[in-house]
């Protein structure tokens, strides 16, 4: 962060913020995550570039969620999924998929479906394989926390062949394991 603040470059801050925050969330640091993601989207707002908000909206609403304030992270979802109504927003397909993954681990497997299945549309203009998998199995982990094991052991088989063609090995062991 020293080094980002050394540079007179607020998209370099910024990002490395958001780095900070993610890090902080996983390292289970939730006080601090939320402090570097505070920054971050400060600092976003003050360039008034809608990806840089969003990206530090998403890394706000985790750090909430996981500090157990989760009308403050409802609050700031609801702004995140205001800004992917713009085609004009190029993270648009990453704050989709971050909301629906962020819905479906809070139990809403109803919108995460919606979510995921809006990002499915931008899959062939992005053509990626990775992002691709990441959805489909997020739909695939939808499915089976539904019950709907037969559609999910179907969508399991098709999310292992495209991690077995990208040779992620987690990724799959983490499909069968699901299965």
């Amino acid at each position: 962060i020293a080094l980002a603040r050394s540079i007179p470059d607020p998209i370099t801050l910024h990002m490395a913020l958001g780095i900070l925050s993610v890090a902080c969330n996983i390292l289970n640091d939730p006080k601090a995550a939320k402090e570097a993601a505070q920054e971050s989207l400060t600092l976003s707002r003050s360039m008034r570039i809608d990806w840089a908000v969003g990206m530090s909206l998403g890394t706000l609403a985790w750090a909430e969620g996981k500090l157990g304030n989760d009308e403050r992270r409802s609050t700031l979802l609801r702004e995140l999924s205001a800004l992917t109504n713009s085609l004009e927003n190029p993270m648009i397909f990453d704050t989709q998929m971050l909301l629906g993954m962020e819905a479906r681990a809070y139990g809403d497997l109803v919108g995460a479906k919606l979510i995921l299945e809006q990002c499915l549309k931008y899959l062939p203009v992005l053509r990626s394989v990775s992002f691709e998998a990441i959805v489909r199995s997020e739909l695939a982990h939808i499915q089976r926390e539904s019950g709907e094991l037969a559609a999910a052991r179907e969508a399991y088989c098709q999310t292992m062949q495209l991690w077995i063609n990208i040779g992620h090995r987690a990724a799959i062991a983490h499909q069968l394991e699901c299965f």
